[in-house]
């Protein structure tokens, strides 16, 4: 379970890589983008809806969840626990190896964890505020 968490972590705080050969940023940078983070929470994710299609270099994969805030560390948008949030990002298969930040694995129904979000431009949902594998505490 420590394990599923320590992962989950590191997932939720990857940023959506959506550009081709861009390479891993130094750990110090993802550790202020967590501490820069709107949103600092402990989730619970309820469901979780995938939307998949084949582009000419990747598979891409749009990914909703919708989780249940369980702690409130932080939250300029005002959440509270027991508040319900939309995360939105793309997983990103790429046919042929790129350098770059590792992708957010699609989270899992029934997972608790740590989440460190950022409103998007419409103000509708969520996304991770900061990302890449040096992220992982």
């Amino acid at each position: 379970m420590a394990l599923k968490r320590t992962a989950l972590v590191g997932m939720l705080l990857l940023e959506v890589a959506g550009g081709t050969g861009r390479a891993e940023l130094p750990p110090y940078v993802y550790k202020e983008r967590r501490e820069r983070a709107p949103e600092r929470l402990e989730i619970k994710v309820v469901s979780v809806r995938t939307r998949t299609s084949d582009e000419p270099e990747r598979v891409r994969v749009d990914v909703t969840a919708e989780a249940e805030v369980r702690r409130v560390h932080r939250s300029q948008s005002g959440l509270k626990q027991g508040d319900v949030v939309r995360i939105k990002y793309v997983v990103s298969r790429f046919k042929e190896p790129i350098a770059g930040p590792s992708q957010v694995p699609i989270l899992k129904p029934g997972l608790t964890c740590p989440a460190f979000l950022v409103k998007d431009q419409k103000g509708r949902a969520y996304a991770p505020a900061a990302g890449g594998t040096a992220s992982r505490p």
